[in-house]
């Protein structure tokens, strides 16, 4: 499991986020050519089916892999009450993954939502005004 880790390592595309090539599908699926290239004995001479099958196992597999790594991550606990928890048995391997995304900022659309919101609500305000004073001004 430790190669299988370290070869994945090798291939950002696959779990780095941050990594230009992350979002792209065919570079995606050529780095998990590669990696089944070096696990699999004779996978070039294999037909096309059996190819998408060990492809798909090895790519189910990184995902058990990576999914328990981070599930184990979130059940540590913070602070002065932190038991002795048990690490991941891979979790020295995966430690690249931590760093994943970090160079990506995230942003809050909370902020805009609210802008938003008000400026919806003083137009509304506004166009009932606009309205009442337009009633008024026909009436009399």
């Amino acid at each position: 499991m430790e190669l299988f880790i370290g070869e994945v390592n090798l291939h950002p595309e696959v779990w780095n986020i941050a990594d230009n090539t992350y979002h792209n599908r065919t570079k995606k699926r050529g780095a998990w050519v590669e990696i089944c290239r070096v696990f699999c004995e004779g996978f070039d001479e294999k037909d096309e089916r059996k190819k998408n099958d060990i492809c798909t196992s090895c790519i189910k597999k990184w995902r058990n892999v990576k999914d328990n790594f981070k599930k184990s991550l979130n059940k540590t606990k913070s602070g002065h009450a932190v038991g002795s928890r048990r690490k991941y048995i891979y979790a020295r391997q995966l430690s690249f993954l931590q760093t994943a995304g970090a160079a990506t900022e995230t942003q809050s659309n909370f902020y805009n939502n609210e802008i938003k919101e008000e400026t919806s609500i003083a137009n509304k305000k506004t166009n009932t005004t606009d309205g009442i004073v337009t009633y008024l001004t026909k009436r009399f």
